[in-house]
């Protein structure tokens, strides 16, 4: 007597599973689970899931992109891990941006150079604030100070160490330069 084959699927998911079972026989009676189907399933296919069919009578293929990370076309900075099948949605890429200003166009991940530019100005000022808050403000206040006592040379002489301070921290951090394109 032939066993009767079975194939077992997800309950949530409808995925099948593909491996092949075997009905056990009992008072002449092939045993199958209730969440199994007698109909062979489609073959495996890269990027897609085999899922059956609400009615249980057949299957269907369903994109497969659990695991990969998408990035937002909105919002480059924002990402999120594919758990579910399915398509992915039209706001979503699968491409990587490059920077954190990129933004999405013609389908595809641009720098947007201008707000890159602002961005890197606005560090590069505050690194040299905090610097000159560090090592060149003390010089300037202690030159004040010796100008008020009236030791004018010694106020000179701060000041001076105060402006090469000043060049060397322009000089640790440069400003950025604007591209050409913009």
């Amino acid at each position: 007597m032939k066993k009767a084959k079975y194939w077992t699927f997800n309950e949530q998911t409808g995925e099948v599973n593909a491996d092949v079972y075997f009905a056990s026989m009992r008072g002449g009676i092939a045993h199958i689970p209730v969440n199994a189907l007698k109909i062979e399933p489609l073959l495996t296919k890269t990027g897609f899931a085999v899922v059956v069919l609400d009615d249980l009578t057949g299957y269907k293929y369903i994109e497969d992109h659990r695991g990969k990370t998408v990035f937002s076309k909105e919002n480059c900075l924002e990402s999120k891990l594919i758990t579910e099948l399915g398509p992915i949605d039209s706001l979503w890429t699968e491409k990587k941006p490059k920077t954190d200003f990129d933004e999405w166009v013609l389908n595809q991940w641009v720098t947007n150079n201008k707000k890159k530019y602002e961005f890197d100005y606005q560090q590069a000022e505050y690194q040299r604030r905090l610097r000159y808050t560090k090592r060149v403000r003390p010089l300037l206040e202690e030159a004040q100070i010796k100008e008020y006592l009236g030791q004018k040379s010694d106020a000179d002489a701060l000041l001076e160490r105060a402006a090469k301070e000043r060049m060397k921290v322009q000089q640790e951090v440069p400003l950025p330069s604007r591209l050409e394109d913009e």
